[in-house]
This record gives C-alpha cells, sequence and structure tokens, in this order.
C-alpha cells in the first residue's frame, strides 16, 4: 500500500483497505476495511478525546445531527434530525415519551428516605382508560343487570376509578346483595377496601344505616353493604336499586394484585 500526502485532497493511500497509525505502540489507528467500514481505534493505556473550542456536531454527511454540544451549555441528543433529551443545569428535558423496555421497569426513586415497611421504590407503571362495570344482584348477576360507564387511572399498583349509571332500570327479579362487576384490575389480597364516596338519585335506602361499597380480594367484584349504628355490617340489597331512572355515581381508589 502507498501513501499520498496532497496539499489539497490531504493523505490518501491506493487501496481500498489500509491502516493509518500513531504513536509509538501504534495506540492510534484509524482504518479503512473493505466491508465499507471506517474505523477509529485507540488501544493505548489513556483515554480517546474529541475536543472543540466551539460546539460540536455528530452528524451525517447530509448534514442530521446525531448528538450536539455546546461550550458551558447544553448537549442533546437527536432522532431523525430531531431533538429529543437535552440537558440542563438542573437535569434534563424529554422532547416527546420515554418508553420502558421490559415490564417491571420504571422510574427508581431509590435515593429518597423511606418508611418502615417500604416494599419498592420503583414507579412502573401509568394507564389511563374506561371499563364497563355491571350491577346486579349477588345471587342471580349474571341473568338481571344493567351495564354503566366506568373511568380509570392507574399509578403504580394504585388504581382510581369513577364509575356512573345513568338513567337505569334494572330488573325487579334481580337478588341478593348489591354488586359491581367488572372493575378493571384484580384486587389486591388487602381485605375490605371500602369506600363510601357515592351519590344516587331513584335509590331507595335506609337512612338509619351509612352505605359502602366493599371490594373483595383477588376480585373485580364489590358488593354493597351497611352500617348498623351500635351494631354489625348487614348486606345492601339489591332491592334498593330497582327504581326506574336510577342514577348512581361511585368514585374510589383501590390497590391491586
Amino acid at each position: 500500500m502507498a501513501v499520498t500526502i496532497n496539499g489539497t485532497t490531504g493523505i490518501e493511500t491506493n487501496t481500498d483497505t489500509g491502516k493509518i497509525k500513531v504513536g509509538v505502540d501504534d495506540d492510534l489507528t484509524l482504518e479503512h476495511r473493505d466491508n465499507n467500514w471506517s474505523y477509529i481505534q485507540h488501544t493505548g493505556s489513556g483515554n480517546l478525546a474529541i475536543e472543540s473550542v466551539n460546539s460540536m456536531y455528530l452528524r451525517n454527511t447530509s448534514g442530521e445531527i446525531y448528538f450536539y454540544g455546546e461550550e458551558d451549555s447544553y448537549s442533546a441528543m437527536y432522532h431523525n434530525n430531531a431533538k429529543k433529551i437535552e440537558t440542563t443545569s438542573t437535569g434534563a428535558t424529554v422532547h416527546g415519551n420515554l418508553k420502558l423496555a421490559s415490564a417491571g421497569q420504571g422510574i427508581d426513586f431509590s435515593a429518597t428516605s423511606d418508611a418502615g415497611g417500604m416494599s419498592s421504590e420503583v414507579l412502573d407503571d401509568y394507564e389511563e382508560g374506561t371499563f364497563s362495570p355491571v350491577l346486579g344482584g349477588s345471587t342471580n348477576h349474571g341473568s338481571y343487570n344493567i351495564t354503566g360507564n366506568g373511568d380509570y387511572v392507574k399509578i403504580g399498583k394504585m388504581v382510581s376509578c369513577h364509575i356512573s349509571f345513568s338513567n337505569k332500570d334494572l330488573s325487579d327479579s334481580a337478588g341478593g346483595t348489591v354488586r359491581i362487576a367488572g372493575l378493571p384490575y384484580t384486587s389486591a389480597g388487602v381485605e375490605y377496601t371500602v369506600t363510601t364516596n357515592h351519590y344516587m338519585y331513584h335509590v331507595d335506602f335506609n337512612t338509619s344505616r351509612i352505605q359502602s361499597w366493599y371490594l373483595h380480594t383477588g376480585s373485580t367484584e364489590m358488593d354493597g353493604i351497611e352500617s348498623v349504628a351500635d351494631g354489625g355490617w348487614v348486606s345492601w340489597p339489591v332491592t334498593d336499586f330497582n327504581r326506574s331512572g336510577m342514577y348512581l355515581r361511585i368514585q374510589m381508589n383501590y390497590l391491586v394484585a
């Protein structure tokens, strides 16, 4: 291989392959191989530094930017010539969305202080959507029921739900305890997750009792329950809900499995 030094075109070789080596031990190599790949290799004990007095670009021959860095300022990574991640004086700015590669990964908060019962510091999920809650009686829920509307937001293991039944007419044949099925996620093994956060219209209920909803463990169903003053709990009968033009709104939070 012959090497030519030309004042106009620079250093040239007369083959498609070859190396330019720098250093006593050939620590730095500039190489072009016959697979049309080019390499800059540093094999010495020190480090490889690419330095610029001003800004620095890593880009293709068409000008499409891969990386940009600015002295005493920010650096940025690009996708298809669009800025996606940019450093700031306090951290970084993301232009777009962050997508986790695998389930169970997330944002790690292990740098923060913890309560004594801490079991995880990774925020691994966010989701929002809709579902179809179904209200009926515990004894024949599959035969006599009405379908409502539901919206949910899931953050980590916590699900927040809004349930709505509007202008509904449940069959008089529905029997047993009032039950709502079809929640978006299976509940965790936390016994008696309860909410009284509801309001109703055209629902007959015992005014001397406090009506609530409790979620079964490991389930997507919840039942109505009534607290009796100076007494125990009793089931909330589904017959309270069989008037025409019934409205029901429930807001609740629960932990998922």
